[in-house]
Parts: C-alpha cells; structure tokens; sequence
C-alpha cells in the first residue's frame, strides 16, 4: 500500500510519484463512492477522486507550539503556516500533518473542575481550522490534524492529564469541542483525517503486568516507551495503557459517529507498540481494534489506519523498523500503515532519495495488499 512520507523537522525532500491502477486492489472496505472528493481507504489503499494516491509531505507541525489555533493567535500564526503550507506545495508535496492541542495550554478551555467547557476564550478554534483547511485546498494539499501530544514529559500542570483518568472530563471534551469541530470541518476536501495523538507511549505506564495482553506494557520496558519522558510512577503523570487506549477510543467513536467517512489514527512510537509479531514476545499492537474496544467499550472506536513513526538508535534501526522490512505483511495489521515520521538525519546514513526509491520499488513490484509501501 501507499504510505505519506513526513520528515520530523524538515520540509520535504523527495517526492512519489509512482501510480499503480486501483484495478489491481479489491474494494474490500469502502466508506465512500469510488469517486469520492475525499480521502478514504479502499481495501489497504488510500484513494482520492476515484485515484490511488501516494500521500507525500511534512509534519509542520506548528509555528507557536499549542497556540497557533484560538484566543486570536492565528492571525499572527498564519503568514508562517502558510509560508510552510507554499514550500511543500512547492516542493511537489499533496500532505500536511498539523498539531492542534498539544497538552492543552491554550486550547481547549477548561474550568477550575477540569472540565473542557469550550474550545477557546474567543471561540476561534473552529473558524480558524476551517480557515486553514480552505487554504490547504486552494494548494492542493490534504491536512492530518493531530489533537494531542504524548511526546512530552507531563507536568502537574499539563491541563489534559485528567481526560485519561476522569471519564466525564474526557467526555465533556468530546461533547465541547471534538463533536462541534468534527461537524464542522467534515465538508472540506482537504480535511485528509485526525491522529488522536501524537507518540501517546510517552505518556505509558511501561513494565506493567495485566492479566489482558492488551494492556499488559512489559514488553516496553527498558524499550524507550515511558520511562524516559514520565518522570514518576508514584504520580498521575503516567498512564496505565488501557487508559491511553480508552481514550483513543472514545474520541475515535466520536468522530466517526459525527462524520463516519472521517479517517482516524494514532501516531505510534515505534513498530514496537504497533506491529503484530512474534505472538506478543517483542511487539503488540496497543491499538488493534480488539484492544481499543476492549478498554473503551465503544464498538465505533476503531481506526481506520495505521501509523508507525521510525528513527534510528546510536546510528541504527531496529531491526523491525520500517525502512529495514520494506513489506508490512510481516507486521501483520490488516489495515493501511503509514510512515508518519522520520529523520533526514537520524536515518542510518540513507539519503532521502534512496528512502523514497526503496518505497516506489516495493509498490511497483506490487506488494500492496497487507504491504507498508
């Protein structure tokens, strides 16, 4: 299947162009008509205007972190967005990837109680997402916009903590702001899809035992999950898995409840957390749709595809990553797996170009079906 290519900091290098006719794929799973103006996944394919697409851009992911969107700061924001939004335009690219909340500094907004109560003290929120959404269009570019952010060490003071703990704070998030948005946004073209978060095994609680596979995180310990950006276990700064799960869950339902064609995903850390291998000994997939649904309980709470993000270690890959396996049949998902980031540098001394050239090989060899690119 085809993959979109972001770099963690940089615009984009190299671009795609490679088409394969979608003749070749059954339209197994179809959210909607063929020839539909917005994205969707047919079968282990993304298809736009009845096309397969190539997804290829860049995260951008922001110009003033958590403050670009609301409270009026998107008015100083937007000439940098779309200074960004023109050089991967320029650079042959069709996909942003923007973040949105962060850890909850500035949007939403909560009371005293915790509760989100609405999207921003001015209720710009949605106006100027719609803004820059219709912006993207007139560009040709599709935006995956990413709601929150677990790669970050937590603070007493991280606003969103309590959404994963506290269900009816969580829900009056979905009922405030995520429902109002989605409706909202979901007759834009360029809206490409939502990644509930970004890396949330930064927040995990790893080397946890748990009589559900699912939610049992030993495998992670001493892997880089967790333990490096969650400061305590003795605080509510770390997350139980199942907790991490519930909430992506959740709001996953909520957005395909208000607009079912809506694409959703989660931007893993690692394969780690993610590929189906070696019957759970060095790999799980946290977000499988049993695994969601079993911490959640919402049936509407499945992603539609997924996403890996892939750097190197003391100069080296994993040797499961991505760019070391090149077919994703071995991960076994089901589903579309996508390459959300990866490194210019960080990248084993492979050029960009070489990247790129690895990936068009492997769809015209036509390892598609259950493929990563």
């Amino acid at each position: 299947m085809y993959t979109y290519i972001f770099l963690a900091s940089t615009v984009l290098v190299c671009v795609v162009k490679a088409q394969i006719s979608i003749s070749k794929y059954p339209a197994a799973f179809q959210k909607q008509p063929l020839s539909s103006p917005f994205l969707k996944v047919v079968g282990e394919k993304f298809v736009k205007d009845g096309q397969t697409i190539f997804l290829a851009g860049s995260n951008v992911p922001w110009h003033m972190y958590g403050y670009d969107f609301g409270n009026g700061n998107y008015v100083g924001s937007k000439p940098h967005l779309m200074n960004y939004l023109d050089r991967v335009k320029n650079a042959g690219g069709n996909t942003v990837r923007m973040w949105l909340h962060m850890d909850g500094r500035a949007t939403p907004k909560f009371n005293n109680w915790g509760l989100v109560i609405d999207t921003d003290n001015t209720q710009r929120l949605i106006p100027d997402l719609i803004d820059f959404l219709n912006e993207a269009r007139t560009r040709n570019l599709l935006v995956f916009i990413v709601l929150w952010n677990g790669a970050a060490v937590p603070t007493t003071e991280t606003k969103y903590i309590n959404l994963f703990w506290d269900d009816t704070k969580l829900q009056s998030y979905i009922d405030k702001v995520l429902s109002p948005m989605v409706q909202s946004l979901k007759t834009i073209t360029s809206l490409g899809g939502w990644e509930i978060m970004n890396e949330p095994e930064g927040f995990v609680y790893e080397g946890k035992t748990h009589s559900s596979t699912c939610f049992d995180t030993n495998l992670l310990k001493n892997t880089g999950a967790g333990q490096f950006w969650t400061p305590s276990h003795g605080t509510k700064l770390w997350i139980p898995m199942q907790y991490l799960q519930k909430c992506i869950n959740w709001q996953t339902d909520a957005i395909h409840n208000e607009d079912p064609k809506a694409l959703v995903t989660v931007g893993a850390w690692s394969e780690l957390s993610l590929a189906n291998m070696f019957s759970d000994k060095y790999t799980k997939n946290y977000y499988s749709d049993c695994c969601l649904v079993q911490a959640g309980g919402r049936s509407n709470g499945k992603l539609d595809f997924y996403q890996v993000h892939t750097y190197t270690h003391n100069g080296k890959y994993n040797l499961m990553a991505p760019f070391k396996v090149l077919n994703a049949a071995v991960y076994n998902l089901g589903k579309p797996l996508v390459i959300g980031e990866f490194s210019a540098k960080l990248s084993e001394w492979q050029s960009i170009t070489n990247k790129c050239n690895g990936l068009t090989a492997e769809v015209s060899l036509g390892h598609g079906r259950g493929s990563l690119f």
